[in-house]
């Protein structure tokens, strides 16, 4: 099971680093939106090409921000969630110009930006 299978599913992983736990509980939070995206952009005929790589890179950001979480690597865990954040900004940005998308389609992928608002919040206090 992937990490971003279990990211979505009762099967969390062990939260043995007690610093990220509010981290990881927020990323298990927005996973579901961002999983929800990229099922729309994948059923959508007619998404464009940059939606559809922009959605699957942020679902790659993610898993590579849970795994810097179970490696308790702060300089990773850093980088890893501006990486996400950029990633949900060009997934964003993409959805908003891609007007032969659904509508349905776009808004999922809003709503999966939104679900991580709260890093740029939090960015001054970050390590």
């Amino acid at each position: 099971m992937s990490a971003m299978e279990k990211s979505t599913g009762q099967d969390r992983p062990a939260q043995a680093n007690q610093p990220y736990t509010e981290i990881r509980d927020r990323l298990f939070e927005a996973a579901e939106k961002i999983r929800a995206a990229a099922r729309s952009v994948d059923r959508d005929n007619h998404s464009s090409y940059a939606l559809t790589a922009v959605v699957r890179e942020l679902e790659s950001k993610l898993d590579k921000i849970i795994a810097a979480l179970d490696e308790s690597d702060d300089v990773a865990v850093q980088q890893r969630l501006t990486e996400l954040e950029q990633a949900a900004d060009s997934a964003k940005k993409a959805a908003s110009f891609d007007h032969d998308a659904a509508y349905e389609t776009r808004q999922a992928v809003i709503q999966a930006h939104d679900a991580l608002n709260w890093i740029e919040r939090q960015g001054d206090t970050r390590h």
